[in-house]
């Protein structure tokens, strides 16, 4: 993987960050850099998070927040 899609990577990865609560993603490895995460939810706690996350497979997605 070269530089630039580190950077395409970590670009999504602030785009899907929130500036309050919590974000869960699911992640698709099988699509191009930049286009590997798509928000399921907005959550106000990161409990209220992990409660949703536990719906899906740990391994395929993941909680932001700042």
């Amino acid at each position: 993987m070269s530089e630039y899609n580190f950077n395409v990577i970590f670009k999504e990865i602030e785009e899907n960050t929130p500036e309050t609560g919590f974000n869960l993603c699911s992640i698709d490895n099988f699509e191009p850099a930049g286009e590997q995460l798509a928000l399921i939810g907005h959550f106000d706690t990161r409990e209220e998070a992990k409660k949703e996350q536990a719906k899906y497979d740990k391994n395929r997605t993941a909680i932001y927040h700042k």
